[in-house]
C-alpha cells in the first residue's frame, strides 16, 4: 500500500508540474492522436500480471470515443470501459492519454483515465508503456512496460 501512495503522489506531482509548465508557456500540449494496443505488463507496483486491449480515437472538439479492457489476473479483477475525453500531451507522436468510464467487474461507474507511450516500432518493445488510474472507490492504478504487445499511435493524415 506503501509503493501505490508513493506511485499517486507522483503521479499527482508530475500532473501539477505540467499544468504549471503549461501555464507559463514553457511546453505546448496537443490532442491525443488515434492510438490502438494492448498486451501484457507486470504492474510496477504489486509486480501483477495484467493484460489490457483498447482502441481510442479523437472525435470532435477535446471529444474521443474508444473502448477499454484490462484484467488484473492475480487479484480477479476486470475492468472494461469507454473512452469520451481526448486529453492533451507534450508529444502527440509518442504519447497519448484518454478519459472515461468504466465498470469494475461488471458492477459500478467509475472514472477512468488511460495514458500510452508508443516507444518503438513495428514489433514489441518492452519501451512502450501503460498506465491507468480509477480515482472512484476502489482506488486502482497499474502502470508497466509492455512485455508482450505493442502500443500504436497512428499519425493524424493531415
Amino acid at each position: 500500500m506503501k509503493g501505490f501512495k508513493l506511485m499517486r503522489w507522483t503521479f499527482t506531482l508530475l500532473l501539477i508540474l505540467a499544468l504549471v509548465i503549461v501555464t507559463f508557456g514553457c511546453i505546448e500540449l496537443y490532442p491525443s492522436e488515434k492510438t490502438t494496443g494492448g498486451g501484457l505488463f507486470y504492474d510496477s507496483t504489486t509486480g501483477n500480471i495484467i493484460t489490457f486491449g483498447f482502441n481510442a480515437q479523437p472525435s470532435d472538439d477535446d471529444f474521443a470515443k474508444g473502448s477499454f479492457q484490462l484484467i488484473d489476473h492475480s487479484n480477479k479483477i476486470r475492468i472494461k470501459g469507454t473512452f469520451s475525453i481526448n486529453m492533451e500531451v507534450p508529444d502527440p507522436e509518442t504519447g497519448a492519454a484518454f478519459m472515461g468510464t468504466c465498470s469494475i467487474n461488471g458492477e459500478g461507474e467509475h472514472d477512468l483515465y488511460a495514458g500510452y507511450m508508443d516507444l518503438g516500432e513495428p514489433v514489441v518493445s518492452a519501451r512502450d508503456q501503460a498506465w491507468i488510474q480509477i480515482d472512484d472507490p476502489p482506488i486502482l492504478f497499474y502502470s508497466g512496460n509492455l512485455t508482450g504487445g505493442n502500443i500504436q499511435i497512428h499519425k493524424s493524415k493531415t
